[in-house]
């Protein structure tokens, strides 16, 4: 017989789950999400099963380059020994986040034995646990049985990943929050159309993912011009968002232009003087 395991150390991972229709679950995940994103990495681990490169791994990492180095731990295998150490937490956070799953889970029967089979693949991985949980739903809520609605919810949760944003430009912005419109315009009246407020958390989500303190400084501005425009009595919506935030992404990109011209005429200048005294002598 299989030696029981010891207690974990649970993380919060949410208010407890009741099982119920999907509507229910996905309101259950979009607090999960908000609780993990006041933690650092979380919402990596629960959204792709890994920690993302961003700010804070950066700087943790170079951090982690320093300690190695100190040691004597030599150069050709610090990059390796890094992979490692977040290789190593992703896959702790994970079962931690497991387990507070399975305590989340716990006054229901049938997803307390669903994430109780240890020879299952998503044991010990929260990301396959919380999908397995979604399929379990699916598959026993009537309100998913229509086909078509499956498919427009598919083509609404593409158009928000992240990845549909290509790139940091305005243009590109522009093209995420069209699509994500579009998207969720066929599902108009249905349980699953999102409200403008959580659009526009998407498009923050997509910025942050891929420029963890461009993401961080943009939501403080937005936030500060909604004050201001409820301070003037003044509405502050989507579209008000959005370009505001068009705006930081155009100044952000024209201000890294300067620097790298800046830089640019410094390197050439060096190499002139450098140049000359290479003459003189």
């Amino acid at each position: 017989a299989r030696a029981p395991r010891p207690p974990r150390r649970r993380r919060r991972c949410g208010r407890a789950y009741k099982q119920g229709s999907e509507r229910e679950f996905n309101e259950w995940f979009r607090n999960l999400r908000t609780a993990a994103k006041q933690h650092k990495y979380l919402l990596d681990i629960i959204e792709v099963g890994t920690i993302r490169p961003g700010a804070e791994r950066e700087a943790e990492a170079v951090a982690l380059h320093v300690r190695y180095k100190n040691v004597g731990v030599a150069d050709g295998l610090i990059t390796a020994r890094i992979d490692t150490y977040f290789g190593d937490l992703s896959k702790t956070l994970s079962r931690q986040l497991y387990g507070a799953l399975q305590n989340a889970v716990k006054d229901d029967d049938t997803l307390a034995e669903l994430l109780a089979d240890e020879d299952a693949d998503h044991y010990d991985d929260i990301k396959k646990g919380i999908a397995a949980i979604k399929s379990l739903i699916e598959s026993e809520d009537t309100n998913s049985k229509n086909v078509r609605m499956k498919a427009l919810r598919a083509d609404l949760e593409k158009a928000y990943s992240p990845d549909a944003l290509k790139d940091l430009t305005s243009a590109s912005l522009a093209k995420f929050k069209t699509g994500i419109e579009l998207a969720n315009k066929f599902l108009k009246g249905s349980q699953w159309h999102l409200p403008d407020e959580v659009i526009e958390e998407y498009i923050l989500d997509a910025i942050g993912a891929k420029g963890a303190t461009l993401g961080a400084n943009m939501r403080v501005q937005i936030g500060m011009q909604r004050q201001l425009a409820v301070n003037s009595g003044k509405t502050y919506g989507l579209k008000a968002s959005t370009l505001a935030m068009q705006g930081i992404l155009d100044q952000d990109n024209a201000d890294r232009a300067n620097e790298a011209k800046a830089a640019a005429q410094a390197a050439f200048e060096a190499e002139i003087a450098s140049q000359g005294a290479l003459k003189e002598e």
